[in-house]
């Protein structure tokens, strides 16, 4: 990003055209709270920075709809936790007599 950024500034600054630029990023809304603060605060230091050097930037920012998230499939009986190697279990289960 700092390479891109910088290459639109100098051009702006040479009085040359510079295309608009695009900066994507995803929340999916599972990550750490420390590090969707990061992220933010990186967003608006590169939003800052675009308009200070009149560089014409987009940011888009997906996010999933509410009916992905992971609580929400799993509250909703349309898709079942994970469990950490569920094949282990099954071993034991079948050699122990259980099902």
């Amino acid at each position: 990003m700092s390479l891109v950024l910088n290459a639109a500034r100098r051009r702006v600054e040479s009085g040359k055209p510079c295309p608009r630029l695009y900066l994507l990023h995803a929340d999916t809304g599972v990550e750490n709270s420390a590090m969707v603060e990061l992220a933010r605060g990186e967003v608006a230091k590169i939003r800052a920075y675009a308009r200070r050097y009149g560089i014409c930037l987009d940011i888009l920012i997906a996010e999933p709809s509410l009916n992905e998230g992971f609580a929400t499939r799993v509250l909703s009986g349309r898709a079942l936790p994970s469990f950490h190697d569920t094949r282990l279990r099954r071993r034991t289960a079948a050699s122990s007599g259980g099902t």
